[in-house]
């Protein structure tokens, strides 16, 4: 699956947006998965990821969106520990496209 992850400016993060990106990548299954980071015209699922809650980051046009903004994803608060496990369910419960 290829999962585009866009970040916010960082003008004033509430959360470490690189570390939630890591995380991501350790826990997700090797292999499955591809990041772009600037075409996003491809990918299967668009992260969306604001360091605070005001989550000002222009969304990409896509049917399947995760938007992280601080320690919320999709409007729901996390703890931020716990933030990456939900993105990464969330990325598992999309369907793998058959190439």
């Amino acid at each position: 699956m290829k999962v585009g992850i866009k970040y916010c400016g960082g003008c004033n993060p509430t959360i470490d947006r690189a570390n939630l990106t890591k995380r991501l990548r350790e826990k997700l299954e090797p292999g499955k998965y591809t990041f772009e980071y600037f075409d996003f015209h491809d990918c299967e699922v668009v992260l969306v990821i604001n360091g605070c809650s005001v989550g000002c980051t222009k969304i990409p046009k896509s049917k399947n969106t995760i938007i992280v903004s601080g320690s919320e994803m999709d409007g729901k608060q996390y703890p931020e520990e716990m933030l990456s496990d939900q993105v990464v369910r969330k990325l598992e419960s999309y369907p793998v496209a058959l190439n």
